[in-house]
């Protein structure tokens, strides 16, 4: 997992009760440009995060961890999951947690909440919870997911859809696709910087020939 270039930059997991949101994060993810530093981590090469796998078929209901899902798993950078009570019941999202930790990959999960609170349970809230167990709680090298807690520093952050506006859903995209380039949000800003202003420069340059032109002629 994590190889040098690997086929896909993110697995998204969810419970088949979030398809919509999971079908909206992959199309939002698929416009956003990488930055060209960044290009050469997957085989594509792509210069927008087109290079996700999403399962749209029946698999997100059911309980197998099919050959397919397990070679996308070993083949994603990063994990992200999408976190709601669904989720949380879902064998299936657990099932895919609990392998891509088993590969190594528990630094590299990423999660949007979608509806509930992390951590709830802890503060006597389990109808709440977002978090599946595969994320609260310890998973052995075989995939098992144990009955030891993780730490709450120790589980991941989550990006929060709240109500969906334009806005919440803008800064999930940052905050995700800034956590698949491995990158602060400052330093995602200061992509977007540059390339504004290359390209203000472009345009400027190329007003200044068709003024030159234009005097010429």
């Amino acid at each position: 997992m994590s190889q040098e270039t690997d086929q896909y930059w993110a697995f998204i997991s969810y419970s088949h009760h979030d398809k919509r949101v999971a079908r909206w994060l992959k199309g939002a993810l698929a416009k956003e440009r990488i930055p060209k530093p960044f290009r050469g981590r997957t085989k594509g090469k792509k210069s927008r995060l087109e290079d996700l796998f999403l399962d749209e078929g029946s698999a997100a209901a059911s309980h197998s961890l099919n050959e397919e899902l397990q070679d996308a798993l070993k083949t994603s950078r990063y994990l992200i999951v999408i976190c709601s009570p669904f989720s949380v019941n879902s064998s299936h999202v657990n099932e895919e947690i609990a392998f891509f930790k088993a590969q190594g990959g528990e630094k590299r999960i990423l999660c949007l909440i979608a509806s509930g609170v992390p951590n709830a349970t802890d503060s006597g809230n389990p109808q709440l919870e977002c978090f599946p167990s595969a994320l609260r709680f310890e998973v052995r090298p075989d995939g098992e997911i144990t009955d030891i807690p993780k730490s709450i520093a120790d589980r991941p952050l989550g990006a929060d859809l709240g109500h969906e506006s334009i806005a919440e859903r803008t800064q999930a995209v940052r905050q995700l696709k800034a956590g698949i380039l491995d990158i602060s949000g400052d330093e995602l800003a200061s992509f977007g910087r540059r390339r504004f202003y290359r390209n203000a420069a472009a345009e400027l340059g190329l007003a200044a020939c068709v003024a030159g032109f234009s005097a010429g002629v």
